[in-house]
Formats: C-alpha cells, sequence, structure tokens
C-alpha cells in the first residue's frame, strides 16, 4: 500500500487526487489518498478519489507550529510515503521538511528557488527596468 497525503484544498487538491487515481498503476486497494486541510467542508471530503480527509490546522507564518505538529500526527498515523503540498503549503512543508523525514515530499528541493518563482514582483521589476528581457516569450491570452 502507498500512502499518499495530499496537503491543500479546492480544485488544485482534486486534481492531484484525480491523476493520481487515473495517471498511476496503482490499483484502488494498493493507493491510498489522503487529503490534508484547514477547511472542514472543503469539496473534496466528497469525492470519489480521495480515501480519506482530515482537518489540519491553518498554516500561519506567525504560528506555524500546529500546522507542523497536525502533518506530523497524520505522517505517524497514516504511515504516509509521499506529501503532496499544494499553493502556500509548499512554503511550510518545505522549509521544516527535516520534520517529515519518514516521508517523501514532492516539491522543488530549494526553499530560495521556490521563493523566487513564486515572488510576484520580481518579474514586474525585471519589466520596468529591462522591458526586452521577455521580448521572446509568447502570452495568449
Amino acid at each position: 500500500m502507498v500512502n499518499v497525503l495530499i496537503v491543500g484544498r479546492g480544485k488544485y487538491a482534486l486534481s492531484i487526487a484525480r491523476a493520481f487515481r487515473y495517471r498511476t498503476t496503482y490499483t484502488k486497494k494498493a493507493l491510498k489518498i489522503i487529503l490534508a486541510n484547514h477547511v472542514t467542508f472543503d469539496f473534496g471530503a466528497y469525492s470519489k478519489y480521495v480515501d480519506k480527509t482530515i482537518t489540519i490546522a491553518r498554516p500561519d507564518r506567525s504560528n506555524v507550529g500546529p500546522f507542523i505538529k497536525d502533518l506530523q500526527k497524520v505522517i505517524d498515523v497514516h504511515s504516509i510515503d509521499l506529501i503532496i503540498p499544494g499553493a502556500e503549503e509548499v512554503f511550510y512543508v518545505l522549509k521544516y521538511k527535516d520534520k517529515f523525514l519518514r516521508s517523501k515530499i514532492f516539491s522543488p528541493s530549494n526553499f530560495e528557488f521556490l521563493k523566487e518563482i513564486h515572488n510576484k514582483v520580481s518579474p514586474l521589476s525585471i519589466l520596468r527596468t529591462e522591458p526586452d528581457h521577455f521580448s521572446n516569450i509568447l502570452l495568449f491570452i
């Protein structure tokens, strides 16, 4: 049995669960998908692609402790093999990855790189100072 923990909510978390169900060679019995997020009634809770949903503390910059503790508990209780953090949760999971050593984490391995690609101001400042920097990129709207 492979136990996958998707940390996050909404459509992207459900999309990840669907992809695992349909795009892996694991049978339903060989793959357990657990969804953990801070929303009690997230629509992923009612999906046939998710085996179990767990409500955990919301990640908070000023007090990340409860979020980390809740994740550790889920990982230990459910013998999680793979953690897939989504959206903002990836920052906390990657920053505190030493707390989740029993599981593999699907994310960029470099925290600084993650911050850089997530930064919404950097590309704007580059455009202001070097307007031709992105001239070879096509945008489809």
